[in-house]
């Protein structure tokens, strides 16, 4: 499955858990509702979240912690008061933020390779100007990722841009030759195109996901 039909499955599969806790919600002397399932919303995010080629990091934390108020909220592991929770898992975010900001960066490869960019509370911006581009990816988690393509060539005619955005902004700048397509899906979000190429002899196809946040492709 691509990115783009995975991200429209995120969505119906939102869409759908609401509409069940809608429901649950209307019977008064049902305990299930918002109130206990609620983790069920990072739990599905998560999960999806893995099948993406960026942002696995984010996506495992967010299962995770799903999985454990989920728990909690069915009485399966004894109750733990909300005060020593949430500093634990800011304290879990805080570390995942410091190991990937020391960890090695990957960059594109000058020989056509993919290349992958990634903001985890901060912000990236690269200039790729590779001859032989054929796709990167770029995932903003409670950050930005600025990518400037606009120096960058196509020896063939077609490439690829995966983009995951969780609580932050993507803005990917492509030559005016380039005919963009964008195929993101949207969860809570926004995408703008602001390419006007027509011409279809190179393409590049932009696809991925954002939630709670937005995604720019546009020329300088």
């Amino acid at each position: 499955m691509n990115e783009s039909n995975r991200g429209r499955l995120t969505f119906g599969l939102v869409l759908l858990l609401t509409g069940v806790l809608l429901f649950l919600q209307l019977d008064p002397y049902s305990r299930a509702g918002f109130g206990m399932l609620w983790p069920l919303y990072p739990v599905l995010l998560g999960f999806m979240g893995l099948f993406n080629r960026s942002g696995k990091g984010f996506s495992l934390i967010l299962l995770l912690v799903g999985l454990f108020f989920l728990l909690r909220n069915l009485n399966v592991l004894p109750y733990i008061p909300a005060m020593y929770i949430w500093p634990s898992v800011l304290i879990l975010v805080a570390v995942f933020a410091i190991i990937t900001a020391m960890g090695p960066r990957r960059h594109a490869a000058p020989s056509g390779g993919e290349g992958r960019y990634s903001a985890t509370f901060g912000e990236t911006k690269q200039t790729v100007r590779d001859q032989d581009f054929k796709g990167l990816s770029a995932s903003a988690l409670f950050g930005g990722v600025e990518l400037d393509l606009s120096e960058a060539g196509m020896e063939g005619d077609n490439a690829s841009v995966d983009v995951f955005v969780l609580f932050g902004g993507a803005e990917i700048i492509v030559p005016e030759s380039w005919y963009a397509e964008v195929k993101i899906t949207p969860i809570f979000g926004g995408v703008e195109n602001k390419t006007a190429a027509q011409i279809r002899e190179k393409k590049v196809l932009v696809t991925g996901t954002v939630l709670f946040g937005g995604a720019v492709i546009r020329t300088r």
